[in-house]
């Protein structure tokens, strides 16, 4: 039973990696020419880089650096810079604000080496006036908005989840065991597709498979069934297919992430919070 259960998981952990790459903004693979509605990193021939998402008209989202040290992080559209973005000159120079076709236009901020900075509307990177809209206007370049199908996951406490699942709620088990285990699955793919990190790639998924075992032989249990292979990999599969809305939002957040600071959640408060408590609740559930 266990060698067969083992291998169902490993199973279902290679079916998780395929499902992944079909969903919106899932990691790129395949030809670069294939790259459409994904999410990756390319090191173009002059040694320029681009981390983020593609899209049928190319580089969506995403962070472009050149060799200089220079770097844009924002939007673009037919491989230039097109609406709300920053771009950071090696030599400390600044622009911000919304470009079209590589250059600013409408509301802008120009800052320059020595600290002096401009504001207003420009034109073609030409600053035309100021204008009395436009520190509200730049607070929407310099913030990334949090999805809206994520506000639900920041909203709901995971440790109350975790703590009343602990006591006894079904319900509140079941949910905090699906969240942690599409957190880890999220961040093991995450390591191993942004940091080549494999090693704790490989640890991470072994964790959030961990849960999921877990939490199919208790779900047996509790409804008094026999555990056997046929139960348990009908429980396992309704759990996996349940997770997919917890991993695909963590996965948004860690590429996020990834794109404006190169860390997956170094600079993440919410993000370290929620990775301790469930790997917490792994080292409780198997010491």
């Amino acid at each position: 039973m266990k060698l067969s259960l083992m291998l169902f998981i490993s199973t279902i952990s290679i079916l998780l990696v395929s499902t992944l790459s079909l969903m919106s903004m899932g990691y790129c693979a395949g030809p670069f020419s294939n790259w459409k509605n994904c999410y990756g990193i390319k090191t173009f021939s002059d040694g320029d880089k681009y981390i983020g998402e593609f899209k049928t008209s190319g580089l969506a989202f995403g962070r472009y650096q050149w060799k200089s040290g220079s770097y844009y992080l924002g939007e673009n559209k037919k491989g230039k810079r097109n609406g709300k973005g920053t771009l950071f000159y090696h030599d400390g120079r600044i622009k911000l604000g919304y470009f079209k076709d590589g250059k600013l236009n409408g509301y802008g901020r120009q800052i320059k080496a020595n600290g002096l900075s401009r504001e207003g509307i420009f034109e073609q990177d030409k600053f035309l006036r100021k204008d009395e809209n436009s520190a509200l206007e730049l607070e929407k370049v310099t913030s990334i908005k949090v999805k809206d199908d994520f506000i639900e996951i920041m909203n709901i406490s995971l440790l109350e989840k975790a703590k009343t699942g602990s006591s006894g709620d079904k319900d509140s088990l079941r949910y905090a065991m699906l969240r942690c285990a599409g957190l880890l699955y999220s961040s093991g793919i995450a390591m191993d597709k942004l940091m080549q990190d494999k090693k704790n790639s490989d640890l991470l998924k072994k964790l959030s498979t961990d849960l999921l075992s877990i939490l199919t032989k208790a779900q047996i249990k509790f409804n008094d069934k026999e555990l056997n292979q046929k139960n348990f990999d009908a429980g396992y599969l309704k759990n996996f297919s349940e997770m997919d809305y917890f991993l695909k939002r963590y996965t948004w957040r860690l590429q996020t992430n990834f794109t404006t600071s190169l860390s997956l959640i170094k600079k993440d408060p919410f993000m370290q919070n929620e990775t301790n408590i469930c790997l917490g609740i792994h080292d409780q559930l198997y010491g």
